[in-house]
């Protein structure tokens, strides 16, 4: 029997805009106004290397994506992947490609080791577009090492994923030994302050804002007993996994890095992310950062290490656009913290579902203590990232629940009655030891302003 050789369509896809009206199985009637300016802006800059496009909250950068990476796929026969910060993100994009959109996205979220035969080839094949998470690029051995076009969903969110790859943090609670024999290397180098915080240990009237650096000079006169230090606890069996893969990335480059430290957790990493010396990110032929917004800082250059990437900012007019009617309420402006907390959980019980977003694990706990000691949500069911991962469901169908989510300011979509109460606990200044240092110690705030802003109209 003779092969059967496919025939080309005879739609015209010149473009994504064109793309979309070929797609049989959408149950979108069609793009709105700022999708199709975006899409024709694109094909200006469309054998660049690097394009930042710039989508507001709610202006449907997803479909935009999506349509960007089916386009050439089809056209240039390239192996496209848009990425998401979670793995929750991953799920409801592909969700959302199939059923609405009516392209056949493959989910690659998990483990490589867990992805099927089949869409592994229809992948490498061009077959199909993929969608993964960030770390499903950034490790020491992906399975997207030879994709040709990378699309980075929520952008402006990517700072803690890509560094996270060329960082080491010890945390003194989960691997006390180790911070221990660091500490003792770096301690000649530290102030008397710095000492007693140390001995303070976790005492409750420890400053938790406070961090320090150790000035590089010193860093490069210690990092031979470091290296020897670290050495040793990342081959210990009992030491976190991250110790292994982290380490080796940044090993043979410490005079590259800085060390930043507070009494419970030590920060080892370079200023900007070495991403040019990263093959799969370095080696693709185009690579797009979709963004709620693009600033006027370098934030987008510095995240992923690139010296220039070409803007398509907002179309014109966007800023005078609703996205829908919110109520905002203050709290603070009248009573004080725990006052406020109480407050803003009491008013839990007028809805069905409520949202908590908070900057770190430990205001987390501060939620859900408060939570707990109030006799009107002590029933309601608590769900954490862990549970919304790979379903939303459980919580949407819930009659009375909460949701408490740290540092996740990177679009879950709650839609309509899905969840109509939002409490963003604390502001999002920082995510890591040297955002928050430069922050507080350097007094460069005006660097993080965009996004800090970013992160609350993200959530």
């Amino acid at each position: 029997m003779a092969f059967k050789i496919p025939q080309k369509s005879s739609v015209s896809i010149k473009d994504p805009e064109s793309l979309f009206r070929d797609l049989r199985d959408r149950t979108v009637e069609g793009l709105l106004a700022q999708q199709a300016d975006m899409l024709r802006n694109y094909m200006d800059h469309v054998d660049n290397r690097d394009i930042a496009l710039e989508l507001p909250t709610g202006s449907g950068k997803t479909l935009v994506g999506l349509l960007i990476a089916e386009w050439r796929r089809r056209t240039k026969r390239e192996r496209c992947v848009l990425l998401c910060p979670t793995k929750q993100l991953v799920h409801q994009v592909v969700e959302q490609a199939k059923e609405k959109y009516g392209i056949n996205a493959l989910d690659f979220s998990g483990s490589k080791h867990q992805y099927p035969e089949a869409d592994k080839t229809a992948f490498n094949n061009c077959e199909s577009i993929g969608v993964a998470t960030y770390s499903a690029l950034f490790n020491t051995n992906p399975f997207f090492s030879d994709v040709h076009t990378l699309i980075f969903d929520d952008a402006h969110a990517a700072e803690n994923y890509v560094s996270s790859f060329w960082s080491l943090e010890v945390r003194r609670y989960q691997d006390e030994t180790t911070f221990n024999a660091i500490w003792q290397i770096i301690a000649p180098y530290t102030t008397e302050n710095d000492q007693l915080r140390y001995d303070q240990g976790n005492a409750g009237s420890l400053d938790t804002s406070f961090v320090n650096k150790i000035p590089t000079p010193y860093l490069l006169k210690c990092r031979t007993a470091l290296t020897a230090a670290i050495d040793n606890a990342s081959r210990d069996d009992e030491s976190p996994e991250e110790y292994g893969y982290r380490w080796r990335m940044i090993r043979d480059h410490l005079h590259a890095c800085h060390l930043y430290y507070t009494s419970n957790s030590i920060l080892i990493r370079p200023l900007i992310a070495p991403t040019k010396s990263f093959a799969p990110f370095q080696n693709a032929r185009q690579r797009i950062y979709m963004s709620a917004t693009l600033g006027e800082g370098g934030d987008l250059e510095r995240i992923f290490g690139r010296k220039k990437i070409e803007r398509i900012p907002a179309p014109e007019g966007w800023d005078k656009q609703g996205i829908g009617r919110r109520f905002f309420v203050f709290p603070m402006r009248m009573w004080d913290e725990v006052a406020s907390l109480e407050l803003a959980v009491s008013w839990v019980t007028k809805f069905d579902r409520a949202l908590v977003l908070t900057p770190s694990n430990r205001d987390a706990d501060e939620v859900k203590e408060a939570i707990r000691s109030l006799p009107a949500t002590q029933s309601h069911s608590l769900f954490d990232a862990a549970q919304l991962e790979a379903s939303k469901k459980s919580f949407t169908q819930a009659s009375s629940a909460i949701a408490v989510l740290a540092n996740r300011y990177d679009g879950i979509d709650l839609i309509g009655d899905e969840c109509r109460y939002l409490i963003i606990y604390g502001l999002p200044e920082s995510t890591n030891l040297q955002e928050r240092f430069i922050i507080s110690r350097l007094g460069a705030s005006v660097l993080f302003q965009v996004r800090i802003r970013t992160r609350i109209t993200q959530a």
